[in-house]
């Protein structure tokens, strides 16, 4: 047996399509966000954490403009 008829899982006679993998099986937000899958799961993650570090990143910056002068220009 070959190592190629391990991988390919393709059964004589069915048309081929696309294959599925975890970033092609389903497009949707929700398949996105109630998925089990690790690997889906591990990318939201990552997303996340970026996200939430940018915006505290920025929100940290602006602390420190503001406490650049006495009087507080930036924020009211």
């Amino acid at each position: 047996m070959s190592s190629d008829a391990l991988i390919d899982r393709h059964t004589p006679g069915e048309p081929e399509g696309p294959r599925v993998n975890y970033l092609t099986n389903g497009f949707s937000l929700k398949s996105w966000l109630l998925t089990l899958d690790h690997k889906r799961i591990g990318l939201l993650y990552l997303i996340s954490i970026s996200v939430f570090f940018v915006v505290g990143g920025f929100a940290a910056s602006m602390i420190r403009i503001e406490l650049l002068t006495p009087a507080g220009d930036v924020m009211s």
